[in-house]
């Protein structure tokens, strides 16, 4: 799926592939930010849960390779599992390669916006 994150007024955005995390190898997925027409992609793997809330893995590409961290393909990650909750206020724990988090998404009627997020 693709999302627009970081919208202002309900324009713009950054668009963002965001995917299950599945058997792709790194070269798969530096590829798929191309193949469809993003210039990042985040994918992500449910953990469990962690301190009451459910915890996903995320890692971000671009085209040319991984990196630690996205701010944009944080945001679309926690926009889409908010959607995929269905409910108006997703909590989750977050883990990257470089830190820890919870992250927080409200779902409002065609829009979902990041709250905050806390470092662990």
């Amino acid at each position: 799926m693709v999302i627009d994150a970081c919208q202002r007024q309900g324009r713009g955005g950054s668009p963002t592939a965001v995917l299950d995390e599945a058997s792709f190898t790194d070269a798969e997925r530096c590829r798929i930010p191309g193949e469809l027409g993003t210039s990042h992609a985040v994918f992500i793997r449910a953990t469990g849960v962690e301190r009451g809330r459910p915890s996903y893995s995320l890692r971000f590409f671009t085209a040319e390779s991984e990196l630690p961290a996205c701010g944009h393909g944080t945001v679309a990650a926690l926009a889409l599992l908010a959607i995929r909750e269905g409910g108006s206020d997703h909590h989750a724990v977050l883990r990257t390669t470089s830190r820890n988090f919870e992250g927080r998404a409200i779902r409002n009627r065609d829009s979902v916006t990041r709250r905050s997020t806390r470092a662990r």
